[in-house]
C-alpha cells in the first residue's frame, strides 16, 4: 500500500522472534492494519496473526516500530488513523503513495504485548502526527525513547520525541524546531540510537530550502538536544537515513541519487559528540527514486552490516555489504 510501510522482525532477549505486516481490515483501499506473530523456536513455527488495534478498526494501521520492554514483553509504536475515520464518519479521507491526506490528523500510538501475543497496555502519544513518514525506536538509560515527524500548526513537519520510564510516556517534544513547512508528508522519517544517556537522532528536512540530513545528540535520555549538526545538504540527498551506535560513535548512512540513474549508500561514521566524521561510500547501484527502498543497517563487532535494494534489469534484489 506504502512503499515505505515495510514489516519487520525484532529478537528479543529470551529468544523469541517477533514479525509485523499489514493486512486488510475492511471494504476501502485505505482500511488495513497491524498484524503480530511470534515464534519460540528461530522461526520454525508462528503463532496465528493477531490484530495489534481494535477488531473492526476502520482506516490505516502501519509504519511500526519494536523494542523489548521487559523479559519477554514486546514494545510496539505505530501511526494510527481511528480519529481520522471517526472524523469522516466511519469512511476514511486517507492518503495516496505521496502521502498528501485530508484535513484530519494521523496519531501515534503505542502498547505492549507479551509472551503469550495479548495486549497488556496500549497509549495515545501524540494526536497530530504526519502520515506517513516511518517511526524509530531504542532503548536509553532512562526509557525507551519513539521519534516520529510531527504535524503542527501550520502544517510545521518536524521530528518529535516521546520516553516511556516503563510506567508512564512523556508528552511529545520537539528534537529541534527546524520549521519546515510542508503540506503533505515527505515520507522521509527520522532515526535513533541510544547508549546509556546518550540518544543521537537524525533526519531530513527541507526547512532550510534544500534536502539536508540533521543529526542532533542529547545527554540526558531525550530531555534536551544540543543543537543540530548538517550530515549533508543538497540535491542530490534522498534521506531515508539508518542510524547505529558501537563503542562511543555514531554510524549514519543514507541515500543519494546521481543524474545518470544511479544512486549512493554513503556511510559516515562520527565521534560521540557529532563533531568529526569519516565517510565512504558503501555502494554504487542502478535504481531511481524509491525503488531503492529503506536501507537498513546495524553495528556489531567493530563493522557496519547494511542492506539495500538494486533494481537490475528491472527487478528488485536484495544486496548487503559489511563496512569495517
Amino acid at each position: 500500500m506504502n512503499w515505505a510501510d515495510t514489516p519487520h522482525v525484532y529478537a528479543l532477549g529470551d529468544g523469541s522472534l517477533w514479525a509485523h505486516w499489514l493486512r486488510n481490515t475492511g471494504p476501502s483501499r485505505m482500511d488495513y492494519g497491524i498484524v503480530l506473530a511470534r515464534s519460540g523456536d528461530d522461526g520454525r513455527s508462528w503463532t496465528p496473526a493477531a490484530a495489534v488495534h481494535p477488531g473492526g478498526s476502520r482506516g490505516d494501521h502501519g509504519f511500526v516500530s519494536f523494542w523489548e520492554q521487559g523479559q519477554g514483553q514486546l514494545g510496539i509504536a505505530w501511526l494510527d488513523s481511528r480519529q481520522k475515520a471517526a472524523a469522516a464518519g466511519g469512511g476514511h479521507d486517507g492518503h495516496d503513495g505521496d502521502g498528501h491526506h485530508g484535513g484530519a490528523a494521523m496519531m501515534l500510538r503505542a502498547a505492549v504485548h507479551g509472551a503469550d501475543g495479548a495486549q497488556l497496555r496500549e497509549w495515545p502519544l501524540d494526536a497530530s502526527t504526519c502520515d506517513c513518514c516511518p517511526t524509530a525506536a531504542a532503548r536509553s538509560g532512562k526509557g525507551v525513547v519513539v521519534v516520529y515527524r510531527g504535524r503542527g500548526a501550520g502544517e510545521i513537519r518536524d521530528i518529535r520525541i516521546v520516553r516511556f520510564d516503563g510506567q508512564a510516556w512523556t508528552p511529545p517534544r520537539p528534537v529541534h524546531a527546524d520549521g519546515w513547512h510542508f503540506a503533505g508528508c515527505p515520507v522521509n522519517g527520522p532515526a535513533v540510537a541510544a547508549q546509556g544517556p546518550r540518544v543521537w537522532v537524525a533526519w531530513y528536512t527541507e526547512a532550510g530550502g534544500w534536502p539536508e540530513l540533521r543529526a542532533a545528540v542529547s545527554q540526558d535520555g531525550g530531555d534536551s538536544f544540543a543543537a543540530p549538526v548538517t550530515l549533508v545538504r543538497g540535491p542530490q540527498l534522498l534521506g531515508r537515513v539508518a542510524v547505529a551506535a558501537a563503542d562511543d560513535q555514531l554510524y549514519a548512512a543514507w541515500l543519494e541519487e546521481l543524474p545518470e540513474g544511479l544512486q549512493l549508500l554513503r556511510l559516515m561514521r562520527y565521534t560521540a559528540d557529532l563533531r568529526r566524521g569519516e565517510m565512504q561510500v558503501v555502494a554504487t547501484f542502478p535504481a531511481r527514486g524509491r525503488a531503492s527502498g529503506m536501507p537498513r543497517m546495524q553495528v556489531a563487532d567493530g563493522a557496519a552490516w547494511l542492506v539495500w535494494t538494486e533494481v537490475v534489469d528491472g527487478t528488485p534484489a536484495l544486496r548487503g555489504a559489511v563496512a569495517r
